[in-house]
């Protein structure tokens, strides 16, 4: 017992503020959920460029100009565009906010240069994220009409197969929604990132250069 007892008195269970944590780390250095929003963009990439490819080379034949084999070549191209992909992003973006309010209501102790450094690498991400959402609803739309087109065999004939139809519709509404707010609270850390490097980092720049 008494052993225990000294082994638990030499424990340091003090939780460290979040401000003690930045300032132990150094200036500029990458965070884990940085490299979760990285990654998160990265695999988005792939998948769009697989994708294309998937689209230029249909069939394993370069695409010709039938429109049949067009509509046919954009709906499996963009099938990975659903609301999942959308989530996954929107995630991201949930992180930058977070990671934004976070930096910018650090403690004292944090490293004024640390601070800037982290708010640019986070505006950089959501404006990348701004462009995925924005493939996300383009691809979403243009799946949705590549679907319905050829289910009905014809862009003159949408009316013969409507639950189909409406499968695609309601599956692109949904990734669209989730892309556009998502979109929205991208360009809202964009802006305020923005606002607060004009206002704190690039003064800092400055008397740091001379």
């Amino acid at each position: 017992m008494k052993y225990a007892a000294t082994v638990t008195d030499s424990l340091d269970t003090t939780v460290p503020s979040p401000g003690s944590v930045h300032a132990e780390l150094p200036d500029g250095a990458w965070e884990l959920p940085e490299l979760a929003v990285v990654a998160i963009l990265v695999s988005f990439g792939l998948l769009a460029i697989a994708g294309a490819i998937f689209g230029i080379f249909f069939n394993g034949r370069l695409l010709g100009f039938r429109s049949d084999e067009i509509w046919v070549a954009v709906e499996y191209a963009v099938r990975w565009v659903n609301a999942t992909t959308a989530a996954l992003l929107f995630g991201a973006t949930a992180i930058c906010w977070w990671q934004y309010g976070q930096w910018t209501t650090a403690s004292r102790a944090v490293d004024d240069s640390a601070v800037v450094a982290h708010v640019r690498r986070l505006q950089q991400l959501t404006r990348w994220l701004r462009i995925a959402f924005g493939l996300v609803i383009v691809a979403s739309v243009a799946g949705a009409v590549a679907s319905i087109v050829v289910s009905n065999g014809s862009p003159g004939l949408l009316t013969s197969d409507w639950t189909n139809d409406t499968q695609a519709i309601l599956t692109a509404l949904a990734a669209d929604v989730i892309a556009t707010v998502g979109f929205v609270a991208a360009a809202r850390v964009v802006n305020a990132s923005s606002v607060h490097l004009t206002r704190f980092g690039s003064p800092l720049l400055e008397e740091n250069e001379s």
